[in-house]
């Protein structure tokens, strides 16, 4: 299992929100499914392109735009005044060191039609459903939807999964520090996006329902329990931590899980704390899952 270290979510919130839309509405208006595939087109063809060093902004099947608008950029001089810039290219300084580049990350994947799109693109999608049945589920559709496209993948291949993790010498200790730190941020800030939607469990569908209106889950809702009981929380002493990381990593013991995501606390704790979080994570979790 590949592993990758999430220091800061913040950048991808709008795009959360975009995904927040597919579980809201079972039959999107044509406008927002105009605007997504626009805005998904130019971002894959540029992505893609960057990726290859020869990013022209005016190639794919449309012009680069937000909605119906043209992207405009410009730049600010001393002054104050804007003035327009008529950008041919965008590239990357200094270039990856990795070659051939990394695949595309999709961050914090949600809906079905975002692993559906991820699976005919060759795309790894790093999915926050964390309840095991759900989590599993889109597992499944990305690996059919993969291999429809030709992409002949195993069970948990090719995709990414998010989790907090926090140890401790006793499962109190650890449950504390997922309290001050990661669930402080979603209680927070996180929240205000709709990023506990994807905390959600199969009994929440009778209390706060997606359909036939839109319910959200209410901040009484928002709890430390709730992150644990989703498993998206990992806290515990190291054999707990390891024995919930394994029962994801194999996909409800039917497949092997490619990329583990670990959402680090940057920031939220003493320095001292994070240094030997780190430490007992890179001393006990990586060489189990080598």
């Amino acid at each position: 299992m590949r592993r990758r270290t999430c220091f800061n979510a913040n950048e991808t919130a709008g795009e959360h929100a975009e995904e927040l839309h597919d579980l809201r509405s079972s039959e999107p208006s044509s406008q927002h499914d105009r605007s997504l595939s626009i805005n998904t087109v130019n971002l894959e063809n540029l992505l893609r392109q960057v990726e290859a060093d020869r990013a022209n902004l005016h190639l794919g099947r449309f012009l680069p735009s937000v909605g119906d608008r043209p992207i405009t950029l410009a730049h600010r001089c001393r002054s104050g005044a804007v003035h327009p810039i008529r950008s041919r290219r965008i590239c990357v300084v200094p270039k990856p060191y990795q070659q051939p580049h990394p695949k595309l990350f999709q961050p914090f994947s949600v809906s079905e039609n975002t692993i559906r799109y991820t699976a005919q693109s060759d795309i790894v999608p790093w999915i926050l459903v964390s309840y095991p049945t759900d989590f599993q589920r889109l597992c499944r559709v990305y690996q059919q939807v993969a291999g429809e496209a030709g992409r002949k993948l195993g069970l948990g291949e090719s995709v990414g999964a998010f989790r907090a993790v926090h140890f401790g010498e006793t499962e109190a200790e650890a449950v504390a520090l997922l309290r001050d730190t990661n669930y402080a941020g979603f209680q927070k800030y996180f929240g205000g996006f709709g990023f506990w939607e994807a905390m959600r469990t199969p009994d929440d569908a009778e209390r706060y329902p997606l359909t036939p209106t839109y319910t959200p889950l209410p901040p009484h809702e928002w709890t430390v329990d709730r992150l644990r009981k989703v498993k998206y929380g990992i806290a515990g002493t190291v054999d707990q931590v390891k024995r919930e990381i394994e029962e994801l990593h194999t996909i409800g013991g039917e497949g092997e899980l490619e990329w583990f995501g670990w959402f680090f606390d940057q920031g939220f704790m003493s320095w001292e704390i994070a240094e030997r979080q780190l430490e007992l994570f890179s001393r006990h979790i990586i060489p189990a899952f080598r």
